[in-house]
């Protein structure tokens, strides 16, 4: 029988699904979205670990527009890291992703919108 717990390793691949999005846009909240399929992955290069998002992530819970990842704060647990770069956090324990990110308008002058997200992930 195959079992998907261990240790999350760089070079682990994510397949997930978001089980809840939140979204604050002037002084609104909406929480009815559909749910989002997408890949998540560990990387390294040199002695920094990156998180990947594929781009049905990105843009959407994931503010990461140039596609460059976020950085791995803290990898000390099994199956359990903190990541972030710019305006996204990353939590990841067991299997659950929740994701903050902050989008700023065009000018960058003032805050667009502000998406939370909870996602279930398994190990493939």
């Amino acid at each position: 029988m195959w079992c998907n717990v261990g240790f999350a390793e760089y070079g682990d691949v994510y397949y997930c699904n978001t089980t809840q999005i939140s979204e604050l846009k002037k002084m609104e909240v909406n929480s009815n979205f559909d749910v989002i399929t997408f890949k998540m992955s560990m990387e390294k290069s040199d002695d920094t670990g990156f998180v990947k998002f594929s781009d049905e992530a990105v843009g959407k819970i994931v503010n990461d527009p140039i596609g460059f990842g976020l950085i791995i704060d803290t990898h000390v647990e099994p199956e359990q890291f903190m990541a972030g770069l710019g305006m996204t956090k990353a939590w990841f324990y067991k299997g659950q992703l929740s994701t903050s990110s902050v989008y700023y308008g065009d000018d960058w002058s003032y805050v667009d919108r502000i998406v939370t997200s909870i996602s279930q992930c398994d190990k493939f």
